[in-house]
């Protein structure tokens, strides 16, 4: 029984090397087609909200030690208030106002709908 080698394993690689190459530069492509072509089934989006910062300070020889600083991340506190116009501004927020309120009094009584997702729309474009 014959055994298979390294030489015999390299002779036929390069006795079908176009076929290889070929095989490679398909799949490549293919691949690049796909990537500019199809869209993902989905999109995610993340945003990371700063609260204010507490800093303590420990000094048994300063007096009214021990009381907290309130330190805005910025000087203007521009920031803080990006934030909290994010969170009043946000998708998820504005379908839990119109589950609470209800969609039937945000979209009118003679709405075809009931879903909170068009009151919410509603509800972010004004």
């Amino acid at each position: 029984m014959p055994s298979l080698n390294l030489g015999d394993i390299y002779y036929i690689l390069f006795r079908h090397k176009w076929k290889v190459l070929l095989s490679a530069l398909a799949g490549i492509g293919g691949a690049a087609v796909l990537f500019f072509v199809a869209h993902p089934p989905y999109v995610s989006e993340a945003k990371l909200l700063v609260r204010y910062v507490r800093d303590v300070r420990a000094l048994d020889s300063v007096p009214g030690a021990g009381q907290g600083d309130l330190r805005s991340p910025d000087r203007g506190g521009e920031s803080i208030i990006n934030s909290e116009l994010e969170i009043l501004t946000s998708r998820d927020l504005a379908v839990e106002v119109a589950q609470l309120v209800g969609p039937e009094r945000l979209l009118g009584p003679n709405a075809e709908t009931t879903n909170a997702q068009v009151a919410a729309t509603v509800l972010l474009k004004g």
